[in-house]
């Protein structure tokens, strides 16, 4: 475990996590968000995923003071745990920390996982994305919006209503493209049972699983 000295936030362990934490997904070349202070009863902590042009780096969990974290400290906290991915993947001696504290990552002309994915993308196989939900629209709506906004070319999307007692997800559904978004229902109760249904209409050769109250960003299918 790295970790911080002073004032200064630190990284912290798995274990030393505490509920409610907060999430973040940040792209170091489009700069570092500031991480709110703390409201009584609030998180302490912050789980970072760190990603270069989309490609995921790792995850860093940062302890949140009362104060909250500026910017250019959790920049620190990302250079001391990401710094010779985030240089493998720049121009050699472009990536630095500025007096302030905050990353100076200037924009690459090309990078091998961005010339990776485009290939990928190219000769994209065809993915069924199934999501199986029982009664929470709310959450099934905020899952259909991040998939159908996905930048993977060729994938469709299945709703398996597990054992519905209203037409709540079906109207959900109903609101996105037919041609995309495609809803069944599995009558008999249990994730098991909604899955194997899902398995038996699917289409694709390559099947992706997504919960309900989950968030895609935008090229998560083709990471799978």
């Amino acid at each position: 475990m790295s970790s911080t000295t002073g004032m200064r936030s630190r990284t912290l362990q798995p274990s030393e996590m505490s509920a409610p934490c907060l999430v973040f997904d940040v792209d170091v070349v489009d700069g570092l968000p500031a991480l709110p202070a703390p409201k009584l009863g609030g998180a302490r902590c912050a789980w970072v995923l760190v990603h270069f042009r989309t490609e995921p780096l790792g995850a860093v969990i940062v302890e949140i003071p009362r104060r909250g974290l500026d910017s250019e400290e959790l920049a620190r906290i990302v250079w001391e745990e990401f710094g010779p991915a985030i240089e493998d993947r720049a121009r050699p001696g472009h990536v630095s920390l500025a007096p302030d504290g905050s990353l100076i990552v200037p924009q690459p002309d090309r990078s091998t996982f961005a010339e990776s994915r485009e290939s990928v993308l190219r000769q994209a196989p065809e993915i069924t994305v199934i999501v199986c939900t029982r009664e929470r629209p709310e959450e099934l709506e905020r899952c259909l919006n991040s998939l159908v906004r996905q930048a993977y070319p060729r994938f469709s999307i299945l709703v398996v209503d597990n054992a519905p007692v209203s037409d709540c997800s079906r109207q959900v559904a109903s609101r996105f493209d037919q041609e995309r978004v495609k809803y069944i229902v599995e009558p008999t109760p249990g994730l098991s049972w909604a899955r194997n249904r899902g398995l038996t209409l699917a289409t694709a050769d390559v099947i992706a699983w997504i919960d309900d109250d989950e968030i895609a960003d935008t090229n998560w299918p083709w990471r799978r």
